[in-house]
């Protein structure tokens, strides 16, 4: 909390505090208010949760989130300073305060695993830009998981034709932890009816990112068991597969094209059947349509 605190301040300029300050006045707010404000932290931390309240906005602040979540399933910004000494600027990590998803939602069933919760089945984290490339994050990722993420899985995913599958964006992800279960053995096609109102399947940027993501933050991959779980963006016609080889290494081995019933092994286009039986799919909560993208 420090160092939000200390960002916090940094961030603030004399204009900014000025022009808040006239706000509250201009509302009927007394210099006695902002003293009972500055002496009673109580009444000071209520006033913060009603700033961040779900009810209110329709989203809540990420550090709500952050207590909401249980501990193993939330990656923020004090954890990409902490686990992989990543400082983000106060003026970038402002526009990221707000988590999409409010309490309730992360509060309910998950549609894949009904007797769970969706924070207990779902792994929250901020894609940053942070990551010293432009075009690809995967050498970062190489360097900062040498062990569980091979040089060879390295160039298979640089050799991907979809450049926007190399990009984690930067916004809040909820991704599903294990890929949907009964998915494997249909088409791509089959398998996105399976996908509930308010979910699209991650890119591998985003899938990749949850594993090693998780996996440092808990020594563990996040799926519960070693699948292949498919990864793709809304727009046509690429879909891709991303591999996951359980604890011992994260292994993106499979580049699917269903457009043309075709895969990529190692870089090469070859021929495959449509259906496979080792291929789940991966699935994401959708950002709220009232949520602002920077």
């Amino acid at each position: 909390m420090g160092n939000l605190l200390e960002m916090g301040i940094r961030s603030l300029s004399l204009p900014e505090a000025t022009s808040t300050l006239e706000c509250l006045f201009h509302e009927g707010a007394t210099t006695v208010d902002l003293a009972r404000i500055r002496s009673d932290r109580a009444l000071a931390k209520r006033i913060v949760k009603v700033f961040h309240s779900s009810n209110l906005f329709g989203y809540i602040h990420y550090l709500e989130a952050k207590e909401i979540m249980p501990p193993k399933n939330f990656f923020g910004p004090e954890e990409w300073i902490r686990h992989l000494y990543i400082d983000l600027s106060a003026d970038w990590l402002k526009n990221f305060v707000d988590f999409p998803w409010t309490k309730e939602f992360l509060e309910s069933p998950c549609p894949f695993f009904p007797a769970r919760t969706k924070k207990e089945t779902h792994f929250a984290f901020l894609g940053i830009q942070e990551l010293g490339e432009t075009d690809s994050n995967f050498r970062f990722w190489r360097s900062t998981f040498p062990v569980i993420l091979p040089e060879k899985s390295v160039r298979i995913l640089e050799m991907a034709p979809e450049p926007y599958h190399k990009i984690l964006l930067p916004r809040w992800f909820l991704i599903l932890k294990s890929p949907i279960p009964d998915s494997q053995g249909k088409t791509f096609s089959e398998q996105m009816e399976m996908l509930p109102p308010g979910y699209e399947v991650p890119s591998v940027a985003a899938e990749l990112a949850k594993n090693l993501l998780h996996f440092r933050l808990n020594g563990k991959p996040p799926s519960i068991w070693p699948v292949m779980g498919r990864c793709g963006e809304t727009v046509n016609p690429p879909k891709t597969i991303f591999t996951d080889d359980g604890p011992a290494s994260v292994h993106p081995a499979l580049w699917w094209r269903e457009e043309e019933g075709k895969r990529w092994i190692e870089g090469q286009l070859v021929d495959d059947k449509e259906r496979s039986e080792g291929f789940f799919l991966s699935a994401a909560a959708k950002l709220p349509s009232n949520h602002r993208e920077f």
